[in-house]
């Protein structure tokens, strides 16, 4: 197994250059993120996620690929998503590079399966614009077509750490 490249960013040692990249998309976009802050014993099961999103009270784990061991990460993503939505980012921050999967209130069916399912019409993305001190809010069905969104999959692509 190939070892993920730890990272620093903004006074954060993280775990993966891909993890450091959102954290890069995020600041963007000007969207508050913590990193690791808080890990959980989810009934036997130890969790630790990536991102806390504290404007939309929102989990968000980073993964390059969905995990050989899904059954794990499932059970995991449903128990931690009965106390607050989880986004899970999966890929590159690029457009059309990347999948977002939602969790909240998961009943966690097998063969990685959640129940209720939830859709991104009821998710919008929180844009902080610092100059004039206002937020944007954007449904996720249209981020990908979103300049302000595109403008911050490119930078997350190029930062270099």
């Amino acid at each position: 197994m190939i070892k993920a490249i730890e990272t620093v960013y903004k006074g954060y040692k993280f775990r993966s250059r891909l993890e450091a990249r959102w954290g890069v998309f995020f600041d963007t976009l000007g969207i508050e993120w913590q990193y690791e802050s808080e890990g959980f014993d989810l009934n036997g099961l130890w969790y630790l996620p990536d991102f806390w999103l504290p404007q939309v009270k929102c989990w968000c784990e980073i993964k390059p690929h969905l995990p050989g061991n899904l059954d794990n990460q499932v059970e995991k993503w449903g128990e931690l998503s009965r106390h607050n939505p989880l986004l899970v980012i999966t890929g590159q921050p690029y457009p059309n590079e990347y999948v977002l999967t939602f969790v909240e209130n998961a009943e966690v069916l097998g063969d990685g399966q959640f129940w209720p399912a939830v859709t991104k019409e009821q998710y919008i993305l929180v844009i902080h614009n610092p100059h004039r001190d206002i937020f944007n809010y954007i449904p996720l069905t249209t981020l990908d077509f979103h300049p302000q969104v595109t403008q911050a999959l490119i930078a997350a692509r190029q930062a270099r750490f």
